[in-house]
């Protein structure tokens, strides 16, 4: 596969991301009962896998472009961006699989969010310096990690609060919505992508 083909895949997955995301918050949102017992429903699992599969082929298939623009902080990038929506596919996994949850999903969930949020933050640096037509790219990526990586800490400090102190699991659909900041930063990747406007090799 050569860079061109890898980079298209890799805004191709990222424009599926961005349309999950949407989904995944209405059926979050729109479901009934308990909010623990939607957070574990069927069909929302699918819904996020879509888009955590989605942001893990976009990670590993635009990774050639971050090297290009950074080769010092583009690996760190892409570990965080695969290591994250790879941990987000084997939970959802698990979920789908019926498998009875742990005590350890709290930190599983702050791990997941804080990875796919360095990637945004990470990627969206590399991408901003890769010119001015990228600049309005990058600057999104960021804004969105960075209230990806608030979501997830807020959660996980709130959801160690009982329910009349305000914390409990309700906390984690609205951590699900600030996700949709990152939903530019994923259509504003496949429209430069889209367009064929991203830097040939060694042009950075």
């Amino acid at each position: 596969m050569t860079r061109t083909t890898r980079i298209k895949v890799g805004g191709w997955a990222a424009f599926v991301a961005a349309v999950a995301i949407p989904f995944e918050v209405a059926a979050l949102l729109s479901a009934t009962g308990p909010v623990d017992q939607r957070l574990t429903s069927p069909f929302l699992a699918a819904a996020e896998a879509v888009r955590v599969l989605g942001l893990l082929v976009a990670a590993i298939a635009l990774s050639s472009w971050l090297n290009d623009a950074d080769p010092r902080l583009a690996p760190v990038a892409s570990f965080a961006g695969i290591a994250g929506s790879g941990l987000a596919l084997l939970a959802d996994a698990a979920v789908l699989l019926d498998l009875p949850s742990t005590a350890f999903a709290p930190v599983l969930f702050v791990l997941v969010n804080a990875g796919i949020g360095c990637w945004f933050i990470l990627a969206g640096s590399i991408i901003s310096r890769a010119g001015d037509e990228f600049r309005r790219v990058g600057s999104v990526g960021q804004l969105g990690g960075a209230g990806w990586l608030l979501a997830s800490v807020g959660s996980l400090l709130f959801s160690q609060l009982p329910v009349q102190a305000g914390g409990g699991p309700w906390l984690v659909p609205y951590a699900l919505i600030l996700s949709l900041f990152g939903v530019l930063f994923l259509v504003r990747l496949w429209q430069a992508v889209a367009l064929g406007r991203y830097p040939g090799p060694g042009v950075i």
